[in-house]
């Protein structure tokens, strides 16, 4: 589900809120059609994280993606994602929910001022799909949460996106990249509070490579969080 060739060149370690990141154990086959496509199926760890209980899954998430690079200037990704939700509750009820994501990203030069310049930019949109999401999964638990109330289990809907725009300064190691995202939770209607409902964040970094193996650089990092009740 995670698409490395468009995640921007940042140095902040906690990295971009709205970028699908996740690493974890999983079988997956990748068949190529010519040079310019490839389809890309994996079956891996599902792992689902919920508040008020324990997930306890039996059936792996799956991946289905498809992959299209005609040359260096262009690439692009649309991933498709379905996994099972199933979960205990603190109370001792077992129940699932079918959880499912898509996500469409890419790469593609903008020579206008450097033949080197590029932009990336990633939309994803789902159900269930938090522990794929950075900021999300930093913080926990934001695949599902069981409702106190009833025991129900429901879904967190998600809707995440960023743009960044890679500049070269004319130099032959000196570039900057200019990086923007956003992460929007649909929260269960029962969530009141200091819930997470929305987070924005910017950077620019300027950065510089005098030897292949070394990078010198400075980042400048603005992010502002939403809660469920308005404060920010």
């Amino acid at each position: 589900f995670v698409d490395p060739e468009a995640s921007p060149e940042e140095l902040d370690f906690e990295g971009l809120n709205a970028r699908i990141n996740v690493r974890q154990r999983q079988i997956r086959l990748m068949p190529k059609f010519g040079e310019e496509y490839e389809l890309q199926f994996a079956v891996e760890d599902p792992n689902p994280e919920v508040q008020n209980g324990t997930g306890v899954n039996r059936a792996p998430d799956v991946v289905l993606a498809g992959r299209f690079e005609p040359n260096k200037r262009l690439h692009m990704k649309l991933a498709l994602l379905a996994r099972q939700i199933r979960a205990q509750s603190n109370t001792g009820g077992i129940t699932d929910q079918f959880g499912w994501g898509t996500s469409v990203s890419g790469r593609f030069n903008t020579p206008r001022f450097d033949n080197r310049d590029n932009m990336l930019f990633q939309l994803n949109y789902g159900n269930g799909i938090g522990r794929y999401v950075n900021d999300l999964s930093s913080i926990g638990n934001y695949d599902g949460i069981f409702d106190p109330a009833t025991g129900d289990l429901q879904l967190f809907h998600v809707v995440t996106g960023y743009a960044s725009w890679q500049h070269w300064w004319g130099v032959k190691h000196l570039r900057s990249n200019f990086t923007f995202g956003v992460v929007d939770v649909d929260n269960p209607g029962f969530l009141v509070g200091d819930a997470y409902r929305s987070t924005l964040r910017a950077s620019s970094n300027l950065l510089w490579s005098p030897i292949p193996r070394i990078d010198i650089g400075g980042e400048y990092l603005w992010g502002d969080r939403q809660n469920e009740d308005g404060e920010s």
